[in-house]
């Protein structure tokens, strides 16, 4: 199948899949590290590689490069061009399923939901190094200097920096004992400061999320922005978002950031933060169709966000939007339905085309498992590339 675009001409794209194989890594230097550490305990060391196979999908365009990952953890690298291709990856496999990742100075950083860390070269399609760390459910990761990362936990609310050479953990925040955090979701680096979603929930009990901007080199907490804007529909009353936890999107001097609402008279925001000030922009995208979703933009002001429904089960529903419109909204009908739960919309680095990994988890699926390309000029959909081809159902994917 072809995607002909022509924002997709000329294109190759390297990913990284995650496949179900038995649970093993490798302990190699990273090449970017100055001095070796030990791998991660349990995970063998014996060298995995083949040949590269041909794949029935082709992309014509510049060269981009993605990360894709699955719940088994299994490392390959797909090579999409006018002759795509699929390559096991030298060295194994996660101990546990790809969350998040970063790239930096050619190496791509992986974290697993175990806390492990896997630095990865994708020129030589090899782990160079997968340290273990001790944070339990970790979420999210960003690189704060060349051996450094600052990594989140979906079940507390203490922010860790650890070495990225040894998985050693070298100082923490605890924005439960500072912002009543009870995790934190989503990270992101601007103009030198961090950006750490909060999320606040005891129990059944869920209150108004915030974000926290704090300084890398000490995490000192600089200021707590509470997630909350007047309702244009009802001046004087108050709309709260709930539990950040989507990737946030830079546009300029905006953050847009997601999240969920106070039931039933509020389903979800669409917030933006703005940089320059530190604070919360009045502007605000209520829910429209469902619950909010995630949020991709385009290079010429184009922008898509996803919905979430929950009937007969949790499905995501992808719609153009007007973010530049009084008042914001959807338009149109859905381009996309799937019957899961998409939480983020990653896109290439000049935005010209976004992904939508689609791993059917309750085994139904229009379309089957696979990734779906849209190319943001025009908003079309392009054939999906299967779970079959890839080696695995994709949850994650990263863009280098």
């Amino acid at each position: 199948m072809k995607l002909t675009n022509a924002s997709l001409l000329n294109a190759t794209a390297i990913f990284l899949v995650f496949a179900g194989l038995a649970k093993s890594a490798t302990g190699c230097a990273d090449p970017a590290a100055d001095d070796a550490a030990p791998g991660v305990a349990g995970i063998a060391t014996e060298a995995r590689s083949a040949a590269a196979q041909p794949l029935p999908f082709s992309i014509s365009g510049e060269r981009e490069a993605l990360v894709v990952g699955d719940a088994k953890g299994v490392l390959r690298i797909v090579t999409l061009g006018e002759s795509s291709t699929v390559r096991a990856v030298e060295g194994g496999t996660l101990p546990a399923a790809p969350r998040s990742g970063r790239t930096r100075d050619g190496v791509v950083f992986v974290l697993a939901t175990d806390g492990t860390v896997a630095a990865v070269d994708p020129e030589s399609a090899a782990v160079t190094r997968a340290v273990p760390t001790a944070i339990d459910y970790a979420f999210d990761l960003e690189i704060v200097d060349a051996h450094t990362a600052v990594i989140t936990s979906a079940v507390d609310g203490v922010l860790r920096k650890v070495d990225l050479r040894t998985g050693e953990t070298l100082g923490h925040l605890d924005l439960d004992e500072v912002a009543g955090a009870s995790a934190l979701g989503s990270l992101t680096v601007q103009d030198g400061v961090l950006y750490v979603q909060v999320q606040r929930t005891r129990g059944r009990n869920q209150s108004r999320g915030a974000v926290a901007l704090v300084r890398p080199a000490d995490l000192h907490v600089m200021k707590l922005v509470e997630l909350e804007v007047e309702d244009p529909a009802a001046p004087g009353a108050l709309l709260h978002g709930l539990q950040p936890s989507g990737a946030f999107v830079a546009d300029g001097n905006y953050l847009y950031v997601t999240a969920k609402g106070d039931r039933p008279r509020n389903t979800g925001l669409l917030l933006r933060l703005d940089v320059a000030r530190g604070a919360l922009d009045p502007w605000v995208l209520r829910a429209q169709a469902g619950f909010q979703g995630p949020l991709a933009l385009g290079p010429g002001g184009e922008s898509f966000g996803v919905y979430h429904t929950s009937t007969p089960v949790a499905s995501s529903h992808l719609f153009r939007t007007a973010l530049a419109a009084a008042p914001p909204r959807l338009e149109g009908e859905a381009l996309l339905d799937a019957f899961e739960e998409v939480t983020e919309l990653p896109a290439s680095r000049d935005r010209s085309v976004f992904a939508l990994p689609i791993s059917c988890p309750v085994g139904f699926c229009v379309g089957g498992a696979g990734i779906t390309f849209v190319t943001t000029k025009d908003g079309v959909v392009h054939p999906r590339l299967s779970a079959e081809a890839l080696g695995g159902k994709p949850e994650f994917v990263l863009f280098l």
